[in-house]
C-alpha cells in the first residue's frame, strides 16, 4: 500500500508543478499577446500615417502641375500678345503709315 500511496502522491506532486509550468506559459503567452497587439497597432497607425502622406503628397503634386501647367499658359498668352504687338509695329514700319508707334526690341 505505501508505494501505491508514494505513486499518486509523487504523481499529484508532478501534476501541480506540471501545472504551475502551464500557468506561467499561458501568462508569457497572454503578455506576448497584449505586446503583439499594442506593435500590430502601431504597425497599422504608422501604415495609415504612410497612405494619409502619400495621399496629401499625391494632392500636392498635382496642385503644382495644374498651377505650373497656368502659369504657362499665362506666359505663352502673353508672348503671343508681344509677338502680335511687335508684328503689329513691323507692319507699321514697312508701311510707313504715319499712325505708327516707335519700334522697341
Amino acid at each position: 500500500m505505501k508505494s501505491a500511496r508514494e505513486a499518486a502522491a509523487t504523481a499529484k506532486d508532478r501534476a501541480s508543478a506540471a501545472n504551475a509550468v502551464l500557468y506561467e506559459l499561458n501568462n508569457e503567452a497572454k503578455n506576448v499577446t497584449a505586446v503583439l497587439g499594442e506593435k500590430t497597432g502601431v504597425i497599422g497607425g504608422a501604415k495609415d500615417l504612410a497612405v494619409d502622406l502619400q495621399k496629401r503628397a499625391n494632392e500636392v503634386a498635382n496642385s503644382a502641375t495644374n498651377k505650373l501647367s497656368s502659369i504657362y499658359g499665362e506666359i505663352l498668352a502673353a508672348d503671343a500678345l508681344l509677338i502680335a504687338f511687335r508684328l503689329s509695329k513691323i507692319k507699321c514700319f514697312i508701311m510707313s503709315t504715319e499712325y505708327c508707334f516707335p519700334i522697341y526690341f
